[in-house]
């Protein structure tokens, strides 16, 4: 007489007796296929060259429009003087994300600051002009 098979804790997505299923077999080749380390660094090294090169322009761009819109109203600058001095200032932005981008702890948390304070520099872009 045979002894009655103990139940899984955890039920597992292949059936005995039944070949694997067509997600099965993606999910196994994709696991195989991860990257080396190597190629780990330089996709993150590669993420964030485009976090500081596309995020830091997005952010500095947003930044300097945001500074010309905002100087004429709280200093005595007229709107050309304004518009130097913000434009001045968003090469220092840019040149800021660039470093930021490659001190923070990884290239996510990265694009997620760039995000955010984008996102709260156009809100106030949008803001001054109406």
């Amino acid at each position: 007489m045979n002894a009655p098979r103990p139940e899984r804790q955890f039920p597992s997505t292949r059936h005995e007796g039944r070949p694997a299923s067509a997600a099965d077999r993606i999910l196994a080749r994709a696991r195989r296929l991860r990257p080396s380390p190597l190629a780990q660094y330089r996709l993150a090294v590669a993420a964030r060259v485009l976090a500081a090169s596309l995020g830091g322009y997005v952010l500095a761009s947003v930044g300097t429009a945001a500074a010309a819109l905002l100087l004429p109203r709280v200093s005595p600058l007229g709107r050309a003087d304004a518009v130097l001095a913000a434009t001045l200032s968003g090469f220092l932005l840019y040149a800021g994300c660039v470093l930021w981008v490659f001190s923070v702890r990884t290239a996510g948390r990265a694009w997620l600051g760039l995000c955010l304070a984008a996102g709260v520099l156009a809100l106030a872009v949008v803001a001054l002009r109406n």
